[in-house]
């Protein structure tokens, strides 16, 4: 059988099988070109918001101190529902919001006041910033994370 990298390796498949995984997300990372785009995204809701002064510190350890007064909100997504904690303090969302603090197992801080954020679009930015491969950042994602299929 073959997997996603090795059927766009070939011009003349001719087993019995192809096992599609990482293609069907649209996120391979392999030499070829190809035509695939990302369509997964993951949202993130506001659990609440504080206005911090210049100086506060925030996450575990107080891994993020604020350099001025700003706002700052909690999101309801965690290391424990499948985003990375090495991410922490080191991320950015699409949008540029910046993830600030260490990454809890329930929740992240982010410099937003949005009711909800895009967290990420395309799972290669999240790799990147994580030193892996965006099927571990899919295959991370825990099964009890809302899905919605969105037919453009």
């Amino acid at each position: 059988s073959a997997n996603s990298a090795s059927l766009f390796r070939t011009t003349n498949f001719d087993e019995d099988m192809a096992r599609v995984g990482i293609a069907s997300y649209g996120c391979m990372q392999t030499i070829q070109e190809t035509n695939l785009k990302p369509i997964l995204s993951l949202y993130a809701t506001k659990n609440s918001t504080l206005t911090i002064k210049k100086g506060s510190r925030i996450g575990y350890s107080g891994s993020y101190t604020s350099q001025e007064d700003t706002i700052i909100s909690n999101y309801d997504i965690g290391y424990g529902d499948g985003f990375f904690r090495i991410c922490s303090n080191n991320y950015k969302t699409p949008q540029g919001i910046k993830q600030v603090g260490k990454i809890s197992m329930d929740n992240t801080s982010f410099i937003s006041n949005k009711d909800e954020i895009l967290i990420f679009n395309d799972a290669r930015a999240v790799a990147k910033t994580a030193k892996t491969i965006s099927y571990e950042v899919l295959t991370s994602l825990k099964p009890y994370i809302q899905r919605k299929i969105m037919l453009h």
